[in-house]
């Protein structure tokens, strides 16, 4: 799987690897020295530290056992795959501080890297009818019997089944895997007369449980390959391409061959190709990339030639390769070869290649949802936000992306993509009902509130507004109620009559006169307003508000039959304001106005119960469902 390996030490080049890891967002295998732990990291290099050479700093696992991994750490080693090569990256240990709003591990800028070439397989799934058995030895455990899950060149996965304490006691757990372990592995290819054993040595990089529908446990091993017995590995290969013809054929409806005719038939096939493409089959023998992008182009038709392209390109090519052969593809519908492209991007992670993927994609296609999936799996949150941002011309596939990031992504991260959302009506709301759901803030609300006002128009912020508005009045006191209406919210708007209720509702008369002055027109919040001060205030507040009500035609009314009322009763107070209306005129003025005190007091209840309304639940489980999972 490895070549041989090339130190580097011009400072240019090595700030060229650190860079396009730090931009592509490379998955990186962190070794803690001299303690040998390990855990996976990105790159948090800022703009411009790079250049200079000062410093790198790598993100921090999560949970409690971060100070435990740099327990006595002196040096760090640093590896990850970019562009067909392994680079190691050794550095010193400085301490864990802060780089901007990040806690990270400080390492010593290195003086050179190492490289290794490597090859990227693609991994081929074992049929469930097919059964290939295998044997796996540790040193001073006796073996056991597992079967192969899925295979490749550079690893292979196998599987067994963990039996309970009740069935077999403390004894029955012995064979546990965990990482790093070595093993000796013998893989049974069952071929009738001529089955045949490849022995292969590896280590153990991950182990995971599943639950099958039996019920039974089973334990899922994956294995980097390390060595594979000599003269072995052209069958090893068969056996690979004969799993691939096998899983071909179950998407066709064909499958239940033997490995024997299995075999027959692949061989028959690559034969007849051979003879007819004999410049493709070099092409992919020899690991041309160059040629075979070109020949792809030629081939294109030919739906075995193409995918034996593909299979070759997902082998040898680089992001940028795959993608072109993938675009030939696509467009013709060549979905078998398109899949094993497909998959081939998302395992080298390179961000930029997949938002240039993204792009071509139909919003419709199976594709672009797993992509997003996948990006959120894989990115961190500032390339996510970006990824929001490059695809505002496909909405759906925002909403999904916005969907994903549900679970793991911050108030802050949704805040930044509410700015790349435009007229997104869905993405929107999902985004409102999450940040909502998780800010405790008032301040972050006004944030939240005022981006929203500035980014997005029409439908969009409307829904938006009325969810936030509606968690703002729940946490927010009254001078923030009365400055977010002064600044961010229309009285006209459901959003506005939310926060008017909420100052109505405290029950505070100097607060309502100055929202008064905010009233632009003769709005539902405005009658809000006149229904609160009948009720709650003084008739020098009342004659105050009054003055206020220039454009709100139905609230002055209201406070203007309040004080004719008040009148009526002291025969005193207001008569220079009314002098001149007749009796039958304050008749009519005072009937109106109780009219319209009863449908303000009708809307008001209406307001009150859907502000009361619990949230639903968007985009997964509750804060609470979380903390109890």
């Amino acid at each position: 799987m490895l070549g041989a390996s090339e130190r580097v030490s011009d400072p240019n080049k090595v700030v060229h690897f650190l860079r396009t890891a730090t931009l592509e967002q490379a998955f990186l295998d962190v070794t803690v020295m001299p303690s040998k732990r390990r855990y996976n990291a990105y790159f948090l290099c800022v703009n411009g530290n790079l250049g200079r050479r000062d410093a790198i700093f790598l993100s921090l696992p999560e949970g409690d056992n971060t100070g435990r991994i740099f327990d006595d750490a002196t040096s760090v080693n640093i590896s990850f795959q970019l562009d067909g090569s392994l680079v190691d990256v050794p550095s010193n240990f400085v301490g864990i501080g802060k780089k901007g709003d990040h806690v990270c591990a400080e390492l010593t800028y290195p003086d050179l890297v190492s490289l290794k070439k490597i090859r990227q397989f693609m991994r081929v799934q074992v049929p469930q009818h097919v059964d290939i058995a295998m044997e796996v030895r540790q040193r001073n455990k006796p073996p056991f019997s597992a079967r192969v899950f899925d295979l490749a060149m550079g690893g292979l996965s196998f599987s067994y089944r963990v039996r309970s304490y009740m069935e077999g006691g403390a004894a029955a757990m012995e064979h546990r895997l965990k990482a790093e372990d070595f093993v000796k592995m013998e893989i049974h290819v069952p071929d009738g007369a001529a089955a045949y054993d490849i022995p292969v040595n590896g280590v153990v990089r991950r182990v995971s449980r599943l639950r099958r529908e039996d019920g039974s446990l089973e334990e899922v091993v994956g294995v980097e390959i390390m060595m594979i017995s000599m003269g072995l590995k052209n069958k090893f290969n068969e056996l690979i391409d004969l799993l691939e013809k096998e899983g071909r054929l179950v998407r066709q409806g064909r499958a239940g061959l033997s490995m024997k005719d299995m075999a027959i038939e692949c061989d028959h096939e690559r034969g007849a190709m051979e003879d007819e493409a004999p410049e493709v089959y070099a092409a992919i023998r020899d690991g041309d990339v160059a040629a075979m992008v070109a020949l792809i182009n030629e081939w294109h038709a030919n739906p075995q030639v193409s995918a034996d392209l593909a299979a070759g390109l997902a082998e040898h090519g680089n992001s940028h390769t795959i993608l072109t052969a993938f675009k030939t593809l696509f467009g013709i519908g060549q979905s078998e070869s398109t899949d094993r492209l497909f998959e081939a991007l998302m395992e080298r992670r390179h961000f930029n290649t997949l938002m240039e993927l993204m792009q071509i994609l139909p919003e419709n296609s199976p594709y672009a949802e797993k992509l997003a999936q996948g990006l959120v799996g894989h990115f961190p949150s500032d390339k996510l936000i970006e990824a929001v941002s490059r695809t505002r011309n496909k909405p759906t596939i925002q909403s999904i992306l916005i969907e994903a990031m549900a679970t793991t992504g911050t108030v802050d991260d949704f805040v930044e993509s509410l700015s790349h959302l435009r007229d997104n009506l869905d993405a929107t709301v999902k985004l409102a009902h999450r940040i909502s759901d998780r800010s405790q803030s008032s301040d972050d609300l006004v944030r939240v509130i005022a981006t929203v006002r500035g980014a997005l128009k029409g439908e969009a912020s409307d829904q938006a507004l009325d969810i936030l508005v509606k968690k703002f009045t729940r946490v927010a006191s009254e001078p923030a109620l009365l400055s977010v209406l002064e600044r961010h919210i229309s009285d006209h708007s459901l959003a506005g009559e939310f926060l008017v209720s909420e100052i109505v509702h405290r029950g505070r008369p100097e607060d309502m006169i100055k929202a008064f002055r905010q009233m632009t027109m003769d709005s539902m919040s405005s009658l809000f307003l006149a229904l609160g001060l009948v009720r709650t205030g003084s008739l020098d507040q009342i004659r105050k508000a009054l003055a206020l009500s220039r454009t709100c035609p139905r609230a002055k009314l209201v406070l203007g039959g309040e004080m004719l009322r008040f009148q009526e009763q002291n025969r005193k107070g207001g008569l220079a304001l009314f002098s001149k209306l007749s009796d039958g005129n304050r008749k009519e003025m005072m009937r109106r106005s109780a009219q319209l005190i009863k449908e303000a007091e009708a809307e008001f209840d209406k307001v009150r119960l859907r502000l009361e309304e619990a949230d639903p639940v968007v985009g997964g489980q509750s804060d609470e469902e979380e903390a109890q999972l």
